[in-house]
């Protein structure tokens, strides 16, 4: 007792002088009543001590006292915030509970992608539970894209540092031969490994094995041994056995032993006190490297073969260059035709694992046992030959040995296949073939066969044109978390294909690529973000997916940020920045970077300005149909700016911009035919482009086209033709035309006189600056036609007339002013 007192003395002193290892332990120590009482407020005065000195793990102790309430109210958002600081300050206990609150949704937004990273954080620092759930993340493609073979690698690390369900899983799939290949010796080894650490559920199964001889030699002292442990934690299954074998729950002296038919686990594991089953639970991993390295990739890649040795199944990947005995064993079973090994000894010499790399060697060795008739070596060998690795490059022998593959139903190669009939390589170009071998191989969930399947249901090509079809196999493939397939969901659900249309699934779908860094998915989710698709708007949000698109080079995403730092949205505003992203886009051929850019050239915006350059651009973008830069080219040109003066190049462009719906360039091409310049007069032609751009609202056109109308230039004369369009751009602000229109109400053209509907449009016009109204207006108070002689008013707008420079109005002011003067006594 009095080495206790010591010892919290020490601690408490310690804690007392800042020192914030013993302030963590005196707050844990108070926490679970560990020598002294239980007190949860001393417990979190001491975990905040420590976590103000950057802590770790009190900042993880006082998120599990909130998530927990202990001591303190409980709150989820509050404990989210201590497991985030301690998660980012490098804790594994933090990060572990953090993934398991995004996974759940607990105190902060559910995001299975957020969960993922932080298990993968905690896992890599050797924390069991959280390596188990990384497993099952990938095994569900949860947060992460489907992977089998990275599900077994974080479940092994897992279970040999101790963690009971991971030691089950890893069992049950050797047992079942689920994802990696049935090994009973395996399984067995596994279920012992559980059962020591005390499953009740292992313990039953591993006296199953004993008696049945799985796995294990056949032991019926061994059997009842592990039945009697599950019989006694109360496993149903094990006391009826016990009862069926007339097998006593209680055990003879004589029949306790150790067992010794599977080496026990080496796994150093210490569990903390807890109340919870899984967030508080710490593991203190061993050493123990996983016996299993990755396997086989869905994307064409390298098929890891495995050889029997000395009971363990080893990948070539985990040959030591040293380890010479183990690699001299490798080549005796190749050189007896063993297949397995005849196919690591190929991938030795492919990865350069304990002898020379040599791709011919692996190539001579991959084709021993391809004709031996093994799948994964035809399915490798075919890889070498599609590669021209250690062979000549032969897309025909490449086939030849994928059918062979995929004929025995692998589904690498029967995805190979399908890509080599769909490209017409090494074979006659085949959709309906391809199609065939796509589908053999989507049947097995190969995500990447059922994403191409998709797109050929999307395109009809090989198969009937169906959407429906398609979004069957994008949605197969997409719940297995592969990106194209989640991207091409997204499209189908917002353009309502196959589908009821649904932009809020589109996000969702846009989201789980652009998660995976996806840039398609990432640039089109900026873009709901900045439209307010299905999305609350966010400029910032668009701005910061934009980016991530953008700085992998896709090119709308580096335009439409451009756009952002143009217009200050969601950035800061900075023309420079803006020029940089419309250059690397522009670069890339999109027309709508290369006009902006020669509108930033032109202005000096972000950039020298530079005439010439602005028309490098803007000749780019009118080359691919841009009808703005094509309208700015006629400007350009037609003025000398950039290029050498050139009316033939100027009348060229305004026509292909006017062709293209551009207003301004179809009012501009009308004036030119108006005016005769640069072409032969022509009214008629005048009139047809006054049309086209009155059509669009444009108030000049409108004007131009009723004073054609009016005086029967290019068309009939006809007044209510010219009262309709002079009504047109009178209405959408042009002041030529609200004082053509107040004169047809003055001397009734087209319409009764109306001087009040005159008088109306006299003044629009003069109050935006338009001489003539201006004068008439003078004219008519000087006068007093229609409206009370007024010689003050009639000066105002004679003098607004004349600071124009109008002579007529200066004239009449002078009067006025001569006028006056005479009448002064």
């Amino acid at each position: 007792m009095e080495n206790k007192i010591s010892s919290l003395t020490d601690i408490r002193a310690a804690a007392e002088e800042g020192d914030a290892a013993a302030q963590f332990y005196l707050g844990w120590m108070y926490h679970y009543g560990q020598d002294v009482p239980q007190d949860y407020a001393e417990a979190l005065q001491w975990y905040r001590k420590a976590a103000k000195k950057k802590n770790a793990d009190a900042m993880a102790m006082l998120g599990m006292m909130y998530k927990n309430g202990d001591g303190v109210p409980q709150d989820k958002a509050m404990a989210a915030k201590w497991y985030r600081k301690g998660a980012e300050h490098g804790s594994a206990d933090a990060q572990l509970n953090l993934a398991w609150m995004f996974q759940e949704g607990r105190g902060v937004p559910q995001s299975d992608a957020e969960a993922a990273e932080w298990y993968l954080k905690a896992a890599q620092q050797g924390n069991a539970d959280a390596q188990f759930y990384l497993g099952w993340m990938y095994q569900e493609g949860e947060g992460v894209e489907q992977d089998f073979d990275e599900a077994v690698r974080w479940y092994t690390k897992a279970a040999e540092n101790g963690n009971v369900e991971a030691q089950m899983w890893l069992a049950g799939t050797y047992r079942d031969g689920i994802f990696i290949p049935k090994d009973d010796a395996k399984a067995a080894n596994w279920f012992l490994k559980a059962a020591e650490n005390g499953d009740a559920e292992a313990q039953n199964i591993l006296g199953m094995m004993y008696i049945e001889g799985k796995g294990v030699p056949q032991d019926e002292d061994q059997a009842a041994k592990w039945y009697r442990r599950a019989a006694k934690q109360g496993h149903a299954d094990a006391l009826s056995t016990l009862d069926i074998l007339g097998i006593p729950l209680e055990e003879d002296a004589s029949e306790k032993s150790n067992i010794t038919d599977i080496p026990p686990s080496d796994a150093d594991h210490r569990i903390i006190p807890d109340e919870t089953q899984h967030e508080e639970r710490v593991v203190l991993p061993g050493d123990a490297e996983p016996a299993i390295s990755d396997i086989q990739d869905i994307r064409q890649e390298d098929v890891n073969a495995q050889v029997e040795t000395g009971g363990i199944r080893v990948h070539a990947s985990d040959v030591s260059q040293d380890d010479a005995a183990t690699v001299n064993s490798y080549f005796q079973a190749a050189k007896q035709g063993d297949t397995d090994a005849q196919i690591t000894v190929g991938m030795m010499y492919k990865e350069g694992n304990g002898v020379l790399q040599d791709n011919a060697e692996a190539a001579k060795w991959f084709l021993k046992a391809a004709e031996r008739g093994d799948a994964n070596a035809q399915l490798n060998l075919g890889m070498m030959y599609q590669e021209g690795l250690g062979v000549p490059k032969d897309d025909a022998e490449a086939a030849k040995w994928f059918l062979k593959s995929a004929e025995q139903g692998i589904a690498t190669a029967q995805f190979n296949l399908g890509v080599m009939y769909q490209d017409g390589l090494g074979v006659p170009q085949d959709d309906v073939e391809a199609v065939k071998w796509y589908r053999q191989a989507a049947d097995q969930e190969q995500a990447d066969a059922q994403t191409i399947l998709g797109t050929m249901y999307k395109a009809g090509k090989g198969v009937g044109q169906d959407d429906a079809e398609a979004v069957r196999w994008y949605s197969r493939a997409a719940r297995q978390g592969h990106a194209d397939a989640q991207f091409n969901l997204g499209l189908i659900y917002h353009n309502g294909e196959g589908v009821g249309q649904d932009d809020a699934e589109a996000a969702k779908w846009f989201l789980e690529a652009a998660r995976q860094g996806y840039a398609d998915a990432q640039n089109w989710l900026g873009f709901m973000y900045q439209e307010g698709i299905s999305v609350t708007q966010d400029d910032v949000e668009a701005a910061k997916w934009f980016l991530k698109a953008a700085q992998q080079g896709q090119a709308g995403a580096q335009f439409c940020l451009g756009v952002l730092y143009q217009d200050g949205l969601g950035v800061e505003q900075d023309d420079a920045e803006a020029v940089k992203w419309y250059l690397q886009a522009a670069q890339q051929g999109i027309s709508n970077a290369q006009y902006n850019l020669g509108v930033m050239y032109r202005k000096g915006l972000g950039v020298g300005q530079d005439d010439a350059e602005a028309l490098k651009w803007f000749l780019e973008a009118a080359q691919q149909e841009d009808a703005k830069a094509q309208f700015n080219l006629g400007w350009m040109y037609q003025e000398g700016e950039g290029a050498p003066q050139d009316y033939d190049e100027a009348v060229k462009w305004y026509r292909l911009a006017a062709e293209n719906g551009v207003s301004n360039a179809q009012y501009t091409l009308g004036m030119i035919y108006q005016k005769g310049e640069y072409v032969p007069q022509n009214n008629a032609e005048a009139a047809k482009w006054f049309l086209e751009a009155a059509g669009q609202d444009n108030a000049k056109a409108q004007f131009n086209l009723g004073l054609m109308y009016h005086n029967g230039e290019g068309v009939p004369q006809n007044y209510d033709d010219a009262l309709q369009w002079y009504r047109k751009a009178a209405e959408n602000g042009d002041a030529d035309a609200q004082l053509n229109l107040g004169l047809m109400y003055f001397y009734a053209e087209g319409v009764p006189q109306n001087v009040d509907e005159a008088m109306k449009w006299y003044l629009k016009a003069a109050q935006q600056g338009n001489v003539e109204a201006q004068n008439w207006l003078g004219d008519l108070y000087q006068d007093g036609i229609f409206v009370p002689q007024d010689d003050v008013e009639a000066a105002k707008w004679y003098l607004k007339a004349a600071k124009q420079g109008d002579a007529k109005a200066q004239s009449k002011l002078d009067e006025m002013k001569e006028k006056y003067s005479k009448q002064e006594p």
